[in-house]
């Protein structure tokens, strides 16, 4: 468990219950007490995040060992086990969470097959926390580095299907600096196919002398041609066969 690994920064709002008193009058014997409400609740921002899980319970006991979250609150349905909403506290940011729940349409990213959505933490002890993080059993998407944008940064999916990148500044550039510095090391290329030559051929003989490189084989073929896969890492010559077109060429 790595509670306080995840600063609370200077935010020293709380997140308990507020009741702010505008004014008081009496009533006969009673003293009445008008509530002035504020449109945010205390500890919430302008965007805030609900992650839907299937075992809601189990999450939160989950994002307390690893991620070091203070459980504020809990709301259970009719059930007793169905959690409708529950909050906890990672850093200086409250999050509220949730079980699935099919019959109305809200699906944790186990049913879904994954989540489009990526959550951004910022730790100042982020080598400590990733290593909690691998230990924990997460898949890693991107292992922990260095960047060109001035931030040492991972990604990893936790163990209820929600993905994290995890980040901490390092340097402070200029757009400019960060463009160039795109310019010179980055590609949207997947990175499986980054450093691959990308080929099409109509000779079936031409494909086969490069099966040990595994070259990939690109639309137009001949019905003779097996496209094999091209595999991270792999540079070879561009290859062509009479009436052929090559797509991409990494020399």
């Amino acid at each position: 468990m790595i509670h306080g690994v995840i600063d609370s920064g200077n935010d020293s709002r709380s997140t308990t219950p507020e009741t702010n008193y505008e004014n008081t009058f009496l009533s006969g014997d009673t003293q009445i007490m008008a509530r002035k409400v504020t449109p945010i609740p205390k500890g919430y921002r302008t965007v805030n995040s609900l992650l839907i899980v299937q075992g809601a319970d189990a999450a939160l006991s989950y994002y307390e060992a690893v991620f070091g979250a203070e459980i504020l609150s809990r709301d259970y349905a009719q059930d007793g086990i169905t959690i409708l909403q529950a909050e906890m506290k990672i850093g200086n940011s409250i999050v509220r969470l949730a079980d699935e729940m099919p019959a109305f349409g809200i699906l944790s990213p186990t049913s879904l097959g994954g989540s489009p959505v990526i959550a951004q933490l910022y730790i100042a002890d982020v080598d400590t926390f990733w290593s909690t993080v691998v230990e924990s059993g997460a898949r890693i998407a991107v292992p922990l580095s260095d960047t060109y944008w001035g931030e040492r940064f991972g990604r990893f999916v936790d163990a209820f299907g929600h993905v994290w990148n995890v980040s901490k500044r390092t340097e402070i550039l200029t757009p400019g600096e960060v463009a160039q510095r795109a310019t010179d090391t980055f590609s949207v290329v997947e990175p499986d196919a980054d450093m691959v030559t990308a080929v099409v051929v109509e000779d079936e003989t031409l494909a086969t002398e490069f099966v040990d490189l595994e070259v990939n084989v690109v639309e137009p073929v001949t019905e003779d041609v097996t496209p094999l896969t091209v595999i991270e890492g792999d540079v070879v010559d561009v290859i062509t066969g009479d009436d052929s077109e090559v797509i991409a060429s990494v020399a």
